[in-house]
């Protein structure tokens, strides 16, 4: 008898001992939980900022090659695209009935526009004017950018514009830009860029034109004509 009730008292103690155990060890393990909840919250608020210094660093680059990415026509200021249809925003072709006439053409697999001799006239003319939106107040400054057909060699072209410099001939309606491009021959479509940086653009140039391109050479090819402020 006195043994049975030893067994029943060490298994009743085994039991408490089990159940002491396994409560102590729950206990260890919420907290352990709650230390990890405690230590991720830092990891989640880390792993946030560096989600959105990602994305801002894609924006900033994204708007650097923006920045980077050459003018086009439609970022241009002013710009004139000659063919068959002329397209134009800004600007547009003038005195065409007089020494500033061309005529639709095709060469080098573009459509474009051949300048027209005058008679009487040594060099060959094509005539533009700016939308008066874009012409700001006192002096403008631009570039010009010019696309031909380089066909013939030993001509050049440049650019006549209307200035603030009243000491030429033209009291500034008619001043030669600083820049040539000389015509090599090379047989291939080509761009050069004229800087004006004392325009006036008050259209005192033949049927009111701001500027035009004056071409001393055989003969000229012309497809477009950008104007971008500098």
């Amino acid at each position: 008898m006195k043994k049975l009730l030893t067994t029943m008292i060490a298994v009743a103690l085994a039991a408490v001992v089990a159940a002491v155990f396994l409560l102590l060890q729950n206990r260890a393990n919420e907290k352990l939980r709650a230390q990890n909840r405690v230590l991720a919250a830092p990891n989640e608020q880390v792993t946030q900022v560096r989600v959105e210094n990602e994305q801002l660093s894609r924006l900033i680059e994204q708007a650097a090659r923006k920045a980077d990415r050459p003018a086009d026509a439609a970022a241009a200021s002013g710009w004139i695209r000659l063919g068959k249809n002329v397209e134009f925003n800004g600007m547009t072709s003038a005195n065409q009935t007089h020494d500033g006439a061309t005529e639709p053409a095709e060469v080098g697999g573009l459509e474009c526009h051949e300048l027209q001799r005058y008679p009487g006239r040594p060099e060959l003319y094509a005539y533009f004017k700016f939308d008066p939106a874009l012409k700001g107040p006192g002096t403008n400054e631009v570039i010009v950018e010019v696309e031909y057909f380089d066909a013939d060699p030993g001509g050049h072209f440049r650019l006549d514009y209307d200035s603030y410099d009243e000491s030429n001939r033209s009291f500034g309606a008619y001043t030669q830009s600083k820049e040539k491009a000389y015509l090599k021959g090379t047989q291939r479509w080509r761009k050069a860029r004229f800087l004006l940086d004392d325009g006036r653009f008050e259209g005192r140039e033949n049927d009111e034109s701001d500027f035009r391109v004056t071409v001393v050479g055989p003969r000229f090819f012309l497809r477009s004509v950008k104007v971008m402020r500098e």
